[in-house]
């Protein structure tokens, strides 16, 4: 897709929805390469055979090119209740509450080419996907996706003093300490 050209998007209309709920709740959220305003509403979420009613956020203004620029639909919350806005379930905890959930786990691949599709496997990890085995990373906080960093190192070199790192997926962002990372 060139510049000129617009990215058709999905759209959700609540009036089109049959299971559709009002909320009532006003919605607003600052991320770090942008913003979005909306509405709160109840429905019915159903992505293959997963399937839950959940509140979540309609976007009615989005400001800035970040969204406009952005080749996706929407935004996928799949952070912790801690941090969640207005105290909204995530997905991910309504789907395993909601016991559709084989494993409460989700796992992304990540293409290295722009000719094959990034995938996002939700309740397990579709092993054909990747080479080796799963290593699983204890999170030492229920805020963000936060692990244990150990260490970091460029060619054998020590580059920070900092033990906790953010795993974060849908971040646009490399960030750190001022006086480590420049």
């Amino acid at each position: 897709m060139n510049a000129k050209q617009w990215y058709q998007r999905s759209q959700y209309n609540p009036m089109s929805s049959t299971t559709f709920q009002p909320n009532g709740t006003a919605f607003s959220i600052e991320y770090g390469t942008g913003s979005m305003k909306g509405f709160v509403v109840h429905d019915v979420l159903t992505m293959g055979p997963l399937k839950t009613g959940l509140d979540f956020a309609c976007a009615t203004n989005e400001p800035g090119r970040t969204f406009q620029a952005a080749k996706f639909d929407g935004i996928l919350g799949l952070g912790w209740p801690t941090i969640s806005v207005d105290g909204i379930v995530p997905v991910m905890q309504q789907l395993n509450n909601a016991g559709e959930l084989d494993q409460p786990v989700f796992a992304f691949y990540l293409n290295n080419n722009d000719n094959t599709p990034g995938e996002l496997s939700i309740g397990g990890v579709d092993t054909d996907k990747m080479k080796g085995e799963v290593s699983y990373v204890p999170v030492v906080s229920d805020t963000y996706w936060t692990v244990n960093l150990g260490s970091m190192t460029v060619n054998g070199q020590s580059i920070t003093t900092v033990h906790n790192a953010i795993v974060d997926s849908g971040t646009s962002l490399i960030v750190g300490p001022k006086r480590e990372v420049k």
